[in-house]
């Protein structure tokens, strides 16, 4: 047989080709303005998608945000606040001043009070969702009068609590003050100095030969309520009354005949009150404290000290009980903003059984003529800015001029430098400038 034709070898596969050093990028081309990302970050800066906390996004751009709160016009251009409805309450806004201890921790002042227009300025910085670009959201809160971290505890008496007393003294009306806020802004501090500078005036507004002051000191933590003015602490419950009145059931009633007197009952009761550590402050308030003060000519005076309302990264090492304890804090502070906000569009009906600490409330809402004036405090520290802005959209809510509240966002120069390039400040281009808008009428509860 003929012989088989020699067998052809198949040809050799290409060789592959070796990586590239340097692969394109799939990134879309810059901008023809300035370039927000700077070329190659990706092999010669940090990476901009690590996520990190708002509070610590704060530290780490805290030049940033500082320049641009200082170069903000917003407050300057706000209108004064509108004069609040008839029914509702008297919104004061009370800002304490930053702490040495607080700065050198690198915190910086984020709230801006504008007493001529009493109108109140947070500045809120946060990071777009890229983690790279940020921006401030401006929110202007409005308020009957706004006091700054130089006003004195004189000059917020006269202008808040001193007519007041007057009302409650010497026509027979019944006026309350309440403190609400955040723990370690500064309400306990408030609330006594208060104290100090009414106690005079009470008694000075006393016709002669009354007969002194009655005092009920009363704690009310959780569901329960106990008296402060005796050493036993017994348990108080709060009855109707006639006429849309209060009868504390329980609770020994004090007969403070000076200003002398009626001052050590108020702090051998101050010192009864329950407090607790927090990470906020040492010695935070666990507790609401309501002083009833009855006075010869038919009127009462009722001091509201509020415990402080917490967020949850303030209880987060909190054993069981800290955090039961600030879940009724809470639960109770909802129920009075409900009451308020029914007083406030002049509801037929005001649910003030919803807690035990509105039903100790009840004169306010069922009296007639009754005054009502809440002195929000609020730190001007960048960590506790959520908090503040929770804090004065509530009590803007309880006199019902939410309406009011404005924002503005806008967007912040980052400044840069990459790979020994010189520091530049760039801003993203495609992001808008927005204009005014009515913040969102919804807020914490």
């Amino acid at each position: 047989p003929p012989p088989e034709p020699p067998r052809q070898k198949p040809a050799p596969a290409p060789a592959r080709q070796p990586a590239a050093a340097n692969p394109p990028s799939r990134k879309p081309p810059p901008s023809s303005h300035v370039d927000a990302f700077p070329e190659h970050k990706e092999d010669t800066g940090p990476s901009t998608r690590k996520n990190f906390d708002k509070r610590t996004s704060r530290f780490q751009h805290r030049e940033e945000f500082m320049g641009a709160i200082q170069r903000s016009t917003f407050a300057a251009q706000l209108p004064p606040s509108a004069p609040l409805p008839g029914t509702a309450v008297q919104v004061v806004v009370r800002k304490r001043p930053l702490f040495g201890y607080e700065a050198q921790k690198g915190e910086f002042d984020v709230v801006e009070v504008d007493q001529s227009k009493a109108r109140v300025v947070v500045h809120n910085c946060l990071m777009h969702a890229d983690m790279y670009r940020m921006h401030v959201n401006h929110v202007g809160f409005p308020s009957t009068v706004a006091y700054s971290h130089s006003c004195s505890n004189t000059e917020v008496y006269s202008g808040v609590m001193q007519p007041m007393v007057v009302y409650a003294a010497s026509q027979g009306g019944h006026s309350t003050v309440l403190m609400y806020g955040q723990t370690g802004s500064g309400k306990s501090f408030t609330m006594s100095a208060l104290q100090e500078l009414g106690i005079a005036d009470l008694y000075r507004c006393l016709p002669p030969g009354s007969t002194g002051i009655r005092v009920c000191v009363v704690e009310i933590a959780g569901k329960e309520a106990r008296d402060l003015c005796s050493s036993g602490g017994r348990e108080v419950s709060f009855l109707d009354g006639g006429g849309g009145g209060l009868e504390l059931c329980g609770a020994a009633e004090v007969v403070a005949q000076d200003a002398t007197a009626l001052a050590t009952i108020l702090e051998q009761a101050k010192n009864r009150r329950r407090t607790q550590s927090t990470a906020v402050n040492a010695t935070s308030s666990r507790s609401h404290c309501l002083t009833y003060l009855t006075l010869p000519s038919g009127g009462r005076m009722i001091l509201v000290d509020l415990a402080g309302s917490e967020r949850k990264e303030d209880s987060a090492y909190h054993s069981a009980e800290r955090r039961r304890e600030g879940a009724e804090i809470n639960s109770s502070l909802h129920a009075l903003k409900e009451c308020m906000r029914a007083r406030a569009t002049g509801a037929s009906h005001v649910p003030y059984r919803q807690s035990l600490l509105t039903k100790a409330l009840r004169e306010c809402f069922t009296v007639p003529g009754a005054q009502i004036a809440v002195i929000a405090t609020v730190s001007p520290t960048a960590t506790d800015t959520e908090h503040s802005i929770c804090t004065l959209r509530t009590v803007c809510e309880w006199g019902g001029v939410e309406a009011q509240i404005l924002d503005h966002k806008e967007d912040v120069p980052r400044r840069t430098s990459w790979a020994g390039a010189p520091t530049r400040w760039t801003t993203p281009p495609w992001t808008p400038q927005r204009g005014w808008r009515l913040a969102p009428s919804s807020g914490w509860a």
